[in-house]
C-alpha cells in the first residue's frame, strides 16, 4: 500500500546506479496499491530514468503502451487501491469488535504474561516473569526512582523484556542486537502505568487506518478501548493506585523544574544520526550540564547507553 518497502528501495537504488533498466511484475498490484503513487511511478519515474516497466497479466509495457493501455492501467490501479482500502475497512472493524469484547490482539503478550495456548486472545500469568513485575511495583511504591529500579534489575542480571523474548526464540526489531539488551527507563515507565497488570485491557494505544488515510500515530487516552476484568491480575488495585500517585507527583516535580535554566544557552546536535558510538552503535547525544553557580551551561557529547547503564551497557570513551 506504499512505496516505503526495503526491497523496493534497494531495487530503485539499482535503477539510479544504472544496473536495472527494466522492471517486470506479475500484475500492477505487485507494484503498489496506492493508485496515485503507482500512476506517478509509471508516468513520471519511468520516463525520468529511461526505465521500461512491464506488467505481465495486465499486458502493459511502457515501451509499446497506447493511450488505451494507459487508461486500462490507470483503472487497474484504482481498483487495486480500492481493494486494499476495502480490506483495511473490514480488518479495522473486526479488530475493533475483538477489542471491545476484551480479546487481546497484540503480537506479543505484555511482560509478566503469556498468551493462553487454548485461546491466543486471552492472557495468562507467566510464573517466571510475573514476580519481576511485582518487584518493580513494590520498589516504586517504596519511592525508588525509575532509574534506580532500572539499575537494580540490571545489576541483578534480570533479563529485560526484549532479552527475555530473544532468550526464548522470539525475535523482534528490538532484540536483534548481538549484545545483552538491558532494562531501560522506557521499559520501566511503560510497566508502571499499564493497567494490564491489574487484570484490565487498554488497547488501541496506537492506531493507523489505510482506508481513512491515517498513518500510524499514538492515540489519545480517551480513544483507547478499555475492558475490565479480562484476565488474572499480577498486582492489586491498591498497589497500582499508590504507584500512579507517586508517578503523578514525580511528573509534576519534573514539569516544575522544566525550564528552570532557560536563561542559559542551549545547543543542537549538529551531527544528527551520523555521529554514533564506536562500541554499541547508539546515536551519540548532546547533553547540557549546569555549573555549580548556575551561571553557565556546558555541552558534552556522550553515548546514551553509557549514560544510562554505565559500563554494563557500553565502555566510557
Amino acid at each position: 500500500t506504499d512505496f516505503l518497502r526495503p526491497e523496493f528501495t534497494r531495487m530503485m537504488e539499482a535503477v539510479k546506479n544504472g544496473i536495472v533498466d527494466c522492471i517486470m511484475v506479475k500484475d500492477l498490484s505487485r507494484l503498489g496499491r496506492n493508485y496515485i503513487e503507482a500512476g506517478e511511478f509509471i508516468e513520471k519515474i519511468c520516463p525520468f530514468y529511461g526505465l521500461r516497466f512491464i506488467s505481465v497479466i495486465d499486458g502493459y509495457d511502457t515501451a509499446t503502451a497506447t493511450s488505451n493501455n494507459q487508461l486500462t492501467a490507470s483503472l487497474a490501479n484504482i481498483v487495486n487501491d480500492y481493494y486494499a482500502k476495502d480490506i483495511s475497512r473490514k480488518v479495522t472493524t473486526a479488530m475493533q469488535i475483538k477489542m471491545e469484547n476484551g480479546d487481546y490482539i497484540g503480537n506479543y503478550a505484555p511482560h509478566g504474561y503469556l498468551k493462553d495456548p487454548a485461546n491466543k486472545n486471552h492472557l495468562i500469568v507467566n510464573e517466571e516473569t510475573a514476580p519481576v513485575i511485582r518487584q518493580i511495583y513494590e520498589w516504586r511504591a517504596e519511592g525508588i526512582s525509575y532509574m534506580g529500579i532500572n539499575a537494580k534489575l540490571n545489576e541483578a542480571g534480570v533479563p529485560s523484556p526484549s532479552q527475555y523474548k530473544a532468550d526464548h526464540g522470539i525475535h523482534t526489531n528490538n532484540n536483534k542486537k548481538p549484545r545483552t539488551i538491558l532494562w531501560n527507563k522506557h521499559a520501566i515507565t511503560d510497566i508502571l502505568c499499564n493497567i494490564v497488570y491489574v487484570g484490565h485491557l487498554a488497547q488501541k494505544k496506537g492506531s493507523q487506518c489505510l482506508y481513512a488515510g491515517l498513518p500510524y500515530h499514538r492515540t489519545p487516552a480517551d480513544e483507547w478501548v478499555v475492558v475490565k476484568n479480562t484476565h488474572e491480575p499480577i498486582i492489586s488495585e491498591a498497589l497500582f493506585n499508590k504507584v500512579q500517585e507517586i508517578n503523578r507527583l514525580a511528573s509534576e516535580t519534573a514539569k516544575a523544574n522544566s525550564g528552570k535554566y532557560d536563561y542559559l544557552p542551549k545547543a543542537n546536535n549538529i551531527y544528527g544520526k551520523k555521529f554514533v558510538c564506536a562500541d554499541c552503535g547508539a546515536v551519540i547525544k548532546l547533553y547540557r550540564s549546569i555549573s555549580t553557580k548556575k551561571d553557565a551551561a556546558y555541552f558534552t557529547y556522550k553515548c546514551p547507553t553509557f549514560s544510562e547503564h554505565g559500563k554494563l551497557g557500553c565502555t566510557d570513551r
